[in-house]
């Protein structure tokens, strides 16, 4: 497989479509990707003993919520009627399959990390978007609609909440895992920022207060329609997605440290000067 090239010390597998329109739009080709084609991945780098952080998604936990998700919660999906769940579904199943290998690996779980460059904006790279037919996730979608002075679209209620990580602290995070190898081998470990956790209605708002103070124009006032409007049949949402990173703080000493205010203001900032001249 490597022919003369050296064998890698270490492989980061972050192969996976993480966007929910697509696992509604596309089941069989998000089980295809998510699991079928990892599964071969892994397969060939535990057969050459090469190190893997793999990327698993917070999207594991599923719909409910009680208490902050630990790495050991209960991970409660919704229906299977609901094809939204088939992401959720490859990539615990990968999880398992992982950890049954016993491989060198310490599997992640991301929560939200977020930069200007985190999908292609629709209104923006109109050469990507003519080979798309699903739309990017929220703070993209937000940041196209910014850009391009058109309302922002949120799901109904608005109220669901999540936690942004800005990629900077994110890959600070990664670092120290592999820093403690160790420790962090054959872990899963929630990835993340924890104190900064806001609702979709917040989000939009930050986010045009950013856009605001950089450009002295008002954003439009958001349109607000249904889960299954916007994404199709088969979409569901979840209320919240809090999660503890004390096993990330005991195994590594590391904890984000970017504020919700600052990510916000640099990743609206970002994308003002890669996108607007």
């Amino acid at each position: 497989l490597w022919g003369t090239c050296n064998k890698p010390d270490l492989v980061y597998n972050c192969v996976a479509v993480a966007t929910p329109a697509y696992y509604v739009k596309y089941p069989e080709k998000t089980f295809d990707l998510d699991f079928t084609v990892n599964k071969n991945i892994i397969d060939t780098i535990d057969t050459f003993k090469i190190p893997l952080v793999h990327f698993s998604t917070s999207e594991v936990y599923g719909k409910t919520w009680s208490e902050p998700y630990t790495e050991e919660s209960d991970c409660v999906l919704g229906p299977a009627s609901k094809s939204r769940w088939i992401y959720a579904a490859s990539k615990i199943l990968l999880d398992q399959y992982i950890l049954a290998r016993n491989m060198d690996c310490c599997i992640i779980r991301p929560f939200n990390f977020i930069g200007h460059d985190l999908d292609w904006l629709p209104d923006i790279h109109k050469d990507i978007s003519a080979e798309r037919s699903w739309i990017p996730r929220v703070p993209s979608c937000f940041l196209n609609s910014l850009l391009t002075s058109k309302s922002m679209t949120i799901v109904r209620p608005g109220t669901q909440k999540r936690c942004y990580t800005y990629i900077d602290d994110a890959v600070q995070g990664i670092i120290s895992i592999v820093n403690n190898w160790s420790k962090c081998r054959g872990e899963i470990i929630n990835v993340g920022n924890p104190n900064n956790e806001t609702t979709i209605d917040q989000l939009a708002h930050l986010m045009g207060n950013s856009w605001l103070e950089l450009t002295g124009e008002v954003a439009k006032v958001p349109i607000y329609v249904d889960g299954v409007d916007l994404y199709g049949k088969g979409y569901e949402d979840s209320e919240r997605r809090l999660f503890s990173d004390e096993k990330m703080k005991r195994l590594t000493g590391w904890e984000a440290k970017i504020d919700l205010d600052t990510t916000i203001d640099m990743t609206v900032k970002a994308a003002k000067e890669e996108y607007t001249s």
